[in-house]
This record gives structure tokens, sequence and C-alpha cells, in this order.
């Protein structure tokens, strides 16, 4: 939806049933959204990322920004324009959470939140004219979500999850990548660990 495209009924018709029946995951992005600080705990001894629920958790809460989204949406086309700034003020809170995460993909989760929260802001700004406290609110979160991302702390995370598989047993190794590899990929990733081992 553009930022001056008039709601369809039926449009508005599914965006009605969409946040009626997520009244409970609403009201804890609006909750979540007041916390400080937020963690998810990721256990680093598997090498393996993709059998932790860890990107699962960034699937959900890229789901969780696009209903904050809807919900933006709905109250702004509503003529309900402080409704869409509490809303929007959650939407930010979701990419907060993952801030200080130390996976790269929590990143590029957080700059889809970030998206989503720039074309809510922007439509919300294109159909109504808020006072100046909401504005000067959105402006706090705005910039703190420019000075947020601890890029050190982010790939230092990311190199420790790509190099760890290196230093693994060889068989655990395999075990931890072979179903993803082809046989030849298989050959040259062994070649590589072996000489990684050799060389340090």
């Amino acid at each position: 939806v553009s930022r001056d495209e008039i709601l369809a009924p039926d449009l508005k018709q599914d965006l009605g049933g969409l946040l009626s029946s997520n009244t409970a995951a609403l009201r804890l992005i609006h909750e979540a959204a007041r916390l400080p600080k937020n963690h998810f705990p990721m256990d680093w001894s598997d090498a393996n990322i993709n059998r932790l629920p860890y990107p699962t958790t960034l699937f959900r809460i890229g789901q969780l920004a696009s209903l904050a989204h809807a919900e933006v949406l709905w109250h702004s086309d509503a003529n309900n324009p402080d409704g869409a700034v509490e809303s929007i003020v959650a939407s930010f809170g979701l990419a907060h959470a993952l801030a200080t995460e130390y996976y790269l993909d929590a990143h590029w989760s957080r700059l889809r939140c970030l998206d989503m929260t720039c074309a809510s802001l922007e439509r919300l700004l294109t159909q109504h004219a808020l006072g100046e406290s909401e504005l000067r609110r959105l402006l706090e979160l705005t910039a703190q979500a420019q000075q947020e991302p601890d890029f050190t702390r982010l790939l230092a995370g990311q190199r420790a999850m790509d190099v760890a598989p290196l230093y693994l047993p060889v068989e655990r190794f395999f075990q931890t990548a072979g179903p993803n590899l082809s046989p030849r990929e298989a050959n040259v990733f062994g070649l590589l660990l072996h000489l990684h081992r050799l060389t340090g």
C-alpha cells in the first residue's frame, strides 16, 4: 500500500479480520516495545545454525513487524493517528530488540522491520498532521534506530560462528554440513579443513 493510496473495502475487511484474530500478539508487541533490553538465547556450541530455533525466531519477528504495519494502516485509515503512532512505536521496538544480537541475519531482520516501520510512518505523516509531542517522540525513535547497530559486536559474533566449524572434529564437521554439500563441495571443504589444520 502506497503512502497516499485509499484502502479498498475488501482490504479494510481483511485488515480488520487479521487484527481481530491476533489481538494477543498485538498486545505482546506493544508490551515488548517498552522493554529497555532484549536477548534471544542461542546455543553457540551447536555449529549448525539451521538446527537452532534462532532463524525461526527472526522469521516470527518479521511476521510481527508485518502485523504492526497492518495495525498502522488500520488506525490511520480509521482517523486514529494516536493509535497509529503507538503501533509505529511498537514497530520500532521490534527493530530495537535485534539491535545488539551477534548474528548477521538478525541485522537483516532488523532492517526489514525498519523498512516496514518507515513505510508506516510515511503513510501516517501523509494522511495526518501530528502534534509536536508525537513528532518529537517519533524523531527520537528514528534517531535511536540510526545510532543503535553495534557492527563490531555483530561482525565478531558472525565471524566466531563461521569459524567455529573449522575446529570441530572432521567427522562432526561433515555430520553438521554434509547433508547440505554435494560430493564435490564435500571434497573441497575437506581439503580446506585439513589445510586450515596444517597452517592454522
